[in-house]
């Protein structure tokens, strides 16, 4: 009985490993559009001054905030002020350390 002919294995993983090279995504550039992780800062390129930067994040109060004022003061307007000063009410906002430019916003 005759055996059958070797088969090319590094042949076939080449294939394998360049299929899998076109079908990767791009790597993920930090943009205001894809920010998504909450209370953590990111690493991306700084419009105006054009550096790469580790952002810090500022808590502003944003639109949840005012909402939740309004709500409160036609509850209750002693208590006007809370959500204004809650964590979980404000807007997280990544910044450049060096220029203070706006690199995105998260909304509460």
């Amino acid at each position: 009985m005759d055996q059958p002919p070797p088969y090319s294995v590094p042949e076939l993983s080449e294939a394998v490993t360049k299929d899998a090279q076109a079908l990767a995504p791009p790597p993920v550039q930090a943009t205001p559009h894809n920010l998504t992780i909450r209370n953590r800062p990111i690493i991306a390129t700084c419009p105006k001054c054009q550096t790469t930067v580790t952002s810090t994040i500022v808590p502003k109060v944003g639109t949840k905030a005012g909402i939740f004022a309004l709500l409160t003061c036609l509850i209750c307007w002693p208590l006007v002020w809370l959500p204004l000063c809650m964590d979980s009410c404000q807007d997280e906002v990544h910044q450049c350390p060096n220029c203070k430019t706006e690199l995105g916003r998260i909304p509460a």
